[in-house]
């Protein structure tokens, strides 16, 4: 080494370790790229992104691919990716999941072809409440399609027909056409009070109990007028001699405004009654001649509220006059009764489903 600092070698070969150390370079090796040792920081921050063999979906990117969620397969799940850009189709095999015993109250997605249900959802409880045949212990439920004759000796289910004037009478007719498996014919016969009405025991059922349910469907072939005027009741009701009610909850029909407190309106009406302490509800929607239609009434389970369906859609709800107090019984049924006219007029009744469910099982 000369007083510049350089080195002078004859020889390379001879020299190459001394010259490592005059350099300081005796930690360095000819390692290759391929096998070049990371920092531990550098470990730590690769462990931190996503796995290369991982397919993933991106739902919320940044740069450091921090927030990004990896789909993995699993027991359920397959996984098919056709590559960047390209589809990721999810394949979810429940078959694999074994038995569930949902809760009631756990709630299962129920989708169709509408976006505005794509969200929808019903509870595994109104599913079997709506759906299935309820255990006697636990609720109450009557159905009638009429297939039978009615008669005043209750024949038919548990519905027995009470009529008064000449002519009145309810009957099991032929329906004449497809989709009705049985029908009853309510005519008010030829004196201008006549009445037919058709019902289970007048005081079998005090509200406040459970939640129920109450469905028909029914059709008026002919409407009522001021010449032959007739009213029309359906639902939960206590009396088959009016269409005033004591103690009920039900549809009511009365172009004339006969009843008590009612409108006079071509329209549906709402009722809730206690103690003859009625509500009404003139519902926007009229009742059509010869024309089929489904009303629905639920309650629920402490009785504090009721609401109407007329062809699956709420049309009224009524929280007052509800008879749910002890001694205000109702049943089920229906009556149609003549205020004017001499003319027979009649209202068919397709059939009549009552639901109960029960808040303390029996």
């Amino acid at each position: 080494m000369d007083y510049l600092g350089r080195v002078f070698f004859k020889d390379f070969g001879l020299y190459a370790s001394r010259i490592k150390t005059l350099l300081s370079l005796n930690n360095v090796t000819n390692t290759s790229d391929a096998n070049k040792p990371v920092s531990t920081a550098t470990q730590t921050a690769l462990d931190a992104k996503a796995p290369s063999t991982a397919s993933y979906l991106v739902l919320n990117s940044d740069a450091g691919l921090q927030n990004e969620r990896i789909i993995t397969a699993g027991a359920l799940v397959d996984l098919a990716d056709g590559g960047a850009g390209s589809t990721l189709t999810i394949d979810v095999d429940l078959s694999e999941a074994g038995t569930i015993t949902p809760a009631v109250d756990d709630t299962i997605p129920l989708t169709d072809t509408s976006a505005s249900n794509a969200n929808g959802k019903a509870t595994v409880e109104s599913l079997f409440f709506e759906r299935a045949k309820i255990a006697p212990r636990y609720g109450f439920e009557f159905f009638t399609d009429f297939i039978n004759e009615t008669s005043t000796t209750a024949t038919d289910g548990a519905l027995s027909e009470t009529n008064s004037g000449t002519g009145a009478a309810v009957s099991q007719v032929g329906p004449n056409e497809a989709g009705v498996i049985g029908m009853a014919q309510s005519a008010t016969g030829t004196t201008n009070t006549g009445r037919a009405a058709l019902l289970s025991g007048t005081s079998c059922i005090l509200l406040g109990g459970g939640t129920y349910f109450f469905e028909a469907r029914v059709r008026v072939p002919t409407l009522s007028g001021a010449t032959e005027r007739f009213q029309f009741v359906i639902g939960f009701i206590d009396t088959s001699n009016a269409a005033n009610q004591a103690d009920g909850v039900f549809f009511l029909y009365d172009e004339g405004g006969v009843s008590t407190g009612s409108a006079a309106s071509a329209n549906w009406q709402t009722v809730t009654s206690a103690a003859s302490s009625r509500t009404f509800t003139t519902t926007g929607t009229a009742v059509d001649a010869n024309t089929w239609v489904r009303l629905g009434i639920e309650i629920n389970a402490d009785g504090s509220s009721v609401t109407f369906f007329i062809n699956g859609t709420s049309v009224a709800t009524h929280t007052s006059n509800i008879p749910t107090a002890s001694g205000r019984g109702t049943g089920f049924g229906s009556i149609l009764i003549k205020s004017a006219g001499t003319t027979s007029r009649t209202a068919d009744c397709d059939y009549i489903n009552v639901i109960a469910d029960l808040t303390t099982t029996r």
